[in-house]
């Protein structure tokens, strides 16, 4: 059986809203080179990138130790009672920083 190349229309179409209309609540992030993993909540990360499909999620992060975009995975996880409640650290936004920058241009008078 041939592996598969692409990603379905349903595959495609899966987002974050989507997600959470279906129960799910967390988003996991893990770099596979230095094997750092953080927990977010998808309401955080919607306030951030929008309403992106869940497949995608991997390119909106950089590993904090290794500063690599290249190895990250992200997936959607959902919040078990016994398994995470009082257990499982999720990071949260304090405070987003907008940055603003200014391009100047010489012009004869």
């Amino acid at each position: 059986m041939p592996e598969k190349t692409h990603l379905s229309y349903k595959e495609r179409q899966y987002t974050l809203t989507r997600a959470i209309g279906n129960g799910a609540r967390l988003v996991h992030v893990a770099c596979k080179r230095c094997k750092l993993k953080h927990s977010y909540l998808i309401e955080d990360i919607l306030t951030l990138v929008g309403d992106v499909p869940v497949h995608s999620l991997s390119r909106y992060f950089r590993c904090d130790r290794c500063r690599n975009k290249d190895y990250m995975t992200a997936e959607v996880g959902w919040i078990y009672a016994p398994d995470h409640v009082g257990k499982l650290n999720v990071r949260r936004i304090k405070r987003v920083y907008y940055v603003r920058k200014v391009e100047w241009k010489e012009e004869v008078l």
